[in-house]
């Protein structure tokens, strides 16, 4: 399921030097399931199409499956740093999330996910309100 758009308001690319852009995920909700339920994220990525729209997504990170063990509320933010380009690889302008659920379903849970620049904004995630409904 993919969260809703929400539009940054600039263009961080690939960060500003050491400043790359890590996704920070945090469990709101603890999650509840019918089964053994887990949980992947995966961080996508696209370049501008020409249009200022978004051109093909490619998969840039992804975790493994997320136990319901771990996906409880007041857990440490769970950090997935978005690593540098390679030479050639285009630079993306728009970034998504993916999440997607096995051995589910899921019959409760939430989770916030934000993009930052700089590792101290890592805890000032948590006061962000929620930008974004995964469906």
């Amino acid at each position: 399921a993919l969260g809703v758009h929400q539009t940054a308001g600039f263009d961080i690319g690939t960060g500003a030097g050491m400043n790359r852009p890590v996704a920070v995920f945090t469990v709101d909700t603890t999650f509840t399931a019918a089964g053994a339920g887990t949980l992947t994220i995966a961080v996508l990525a696209a370049p501008d199409n020409g249009a200022g729209s978004e051109g093909a997504y490619t998969v840039i990170q992804q975790t493994g499956p997320i136990s319901l063990a771990n996906l409880v509320a007041g857990q440490e933010p769970l950090v997935v740093e978005i690593d540098a380009l390679l030479p050639g690889e285009v630079l993306p302008r728009f970034y998504k999330f993916n999440y997607v659920v096995a051995t589910g379903p899921m019959t409760a849970g939430k989770i916030t996910g934000n993009i930052l620049l700089d590792a101290p904004s890592i805890a000032r995630a948590r006061s962000y309100p929620a930008n974004f409904v995964a469906v």
